[in-house]
């Protein structure tokens, strides 16, 4: 079986982090995050990349 690959949107990231895994309260979620787009399973497009750039920085607050 082919392995799957994912593009995923900044919603996915802001909801995650606002409402279900904070950076906070569940660390491994993040980490497996960078990890499987580390082996090449999970990405986003540059603009999401761009914007969601205050994801790296631990920042409560979403982008304006």
């Amino acid at each position: 079986m082919a392995s799957r690959i994912y593009l995923v949107d900044s919603d996915v990231f802001i909801t995650a982090k606002n409402v279900y895994y904070a950076f906070d309260l569940c660390p491994g979620f993040w980490q497996s995050v960078l990890h499987h787009h580390r082996d090449g399973r999970v990405f986003s497009v540059d603009r999401v990349r761009t914007a969601g750039s205050w994801l790296t920085h631990g920042s409560t607050a979403t982008p304006s």
